[in-house]
């Protein structure tokens, strides 16, 4: 994945922290959870069924799983309009 040597001494010390804390065998690991935590927090999950949301405009997404429309309302995603998957 990535080489150390192209790491900073303090990112390589800090990745190296995190590999012992997390308990991973190697930095490639650590990348790799890294990676998989910071897409899932990009990630819109729907208030309704759960599924995963997408954005349609600013403020408002649709989910693809039951096709609910929401919006942000005060920091947090409301139903506008909630539909059942079949």
């Amino acid at each position: 994945m990535q080489d150390p040597q192209t790491f900073t001494p303090q990112e390589f010390d800090m990745l190296e922290s995190l590999r012992q804390e997390m308990g991973l065998t190697s930095i490639d690991e650590v990348m790799r959870a890294l990676v998989r935590q910071a897409y899932h927090r990009t990630q819109i999950l729907c208030p309704s069924c759960g599924g995963r949301a997408r954005k349609t405009v600013a403020g408002k997404a649709e989910c693809d799983e039951c096709m609910s429309v929401l919006r942000l309302a005060e920091g947090t995603l409301v139903t506008i309009t909630g539909r059942r998957a079949k």
